[in-house]
């Protein structure tokens, strides 16, 4: 066993009430953007996310220009 060593924990991704946790990286980028339309309080959460998960630049940016 290896000391001073952690491995990186996982972000969870964002909760939405009623529907569970919403995961950006289960959706493609149209789809994404679609529910942010749809749920603009949940930018943030899904931004953090992607940012966490895949890291699309094209996802990121284009919720970036929404905030």
């Amino acid at each position: 066993m290896r000391t001073g060593h952690r491995a990186a924990l996982p972000v969870p991704a964002p909760k939405v009430p009623g529907r569970g946790a919403y995961d950006p990286a289960d959706h493609t980028v149209a789809e994404v953007l679609a529910y942010v339309a749809e749920h603009p309080d949940q930018r943030q959460a899904v931004q953090d996310a992607e940012t966490a998960g895949k890291a699309r630049t094209t996802l990121l940016g284009a919720l970036g220009e929404l905030g």
